[in-house]
């Protein structure tokens, strides 16, 4: 028998992009069963700033999840200009995030970066995701 190898990025394999999604999740849900928080990121994504600070306001809030999204703009995000401002000045970044008014984006959280409480919500959740 000849045996090849062909490599292929798992994204342009359907089947093992599909398989990742479900042990990706399935790991995060017997996690969030040990009683533990997840945080889940992506090898590209930097941190400028320890995100300990944040996660625990999340959890203090009751939050069960958080994801990231692909529609950055730091300035906005720092100084909380309202999105009607913020059009003026950029309005093809606005137009292109869903989670900001008057978008005419689509979906706009990625799983770069996830974070999970040991919420029953959350496990709940990932049991569905994957």
């Amino acid at each position: 028998r000849l045996s090849v190898s062909v490599q292929v990025h798992f994204r342009h394999a359907p089947y093992l992009f599909h398989r990742m999604g479900f042990l990706k999740a399935e790991l995060i849900r017997q996690v969030i069963a040990t009683g533990r928080q997840v945080l889940v990121s992506d090898s590209d994504v930097v941190w400028r700033r320890d995100p300990t600070l944040i996660l625990s306001r999340l959890e203090k809030s009751g939050a069960s999840i958080a994801a990231s999204t692909d529609c950055l703009d730091v300035e906005f995000d720092e100084a909380r200009v309202p999105p009607v401002q913020r059009a003026q000045t950029r309005r093809s970044a606005v137009e292109g995030c869903g989670h900001v008014v008057g978008s005419r984006g689509g979906a706009v959280f990625n799983t770069g970066v996830l974070w999970f409480a040991p919420t029953r919500a959350a496990a709940d959740f990932a049991r569905e995701w994957a």
